[in-house]
């Protein structure tokens, strides 16, 4: 039975630049869309927030409570 050697150093080298071309050609695609959906996330919390707060401040009138 013959021994195949597939990690070669040529098989590496060629296989590390693919992988390269991968990445020089996928990240910046990956970045963008990480980034819009961080913003997107971040719109709809900051949204909540304020729609919190003017709901609290309309429930916080100033009343005047007298005990007898």
């Amino acid at each position: 039975m013959p021994k195949i050697n597939f990690f070669t150093e040529a098989r590496m080298n060629e296989f590390w630049e693919y992988v390269k071309m991968l990445l020089s050609t996928a990240s910046p695609m990956v970045l963008i869309m990480v980034a819009v959906s961080a913003a997107g996330l971040l719109i709809t919390i900051l949204v909540r927030i304020f729609r919190k707060a003017a709901a609290d401040e309309e429930d916080n009138d100033d009343y005047e409570v007298r005990h007898y």
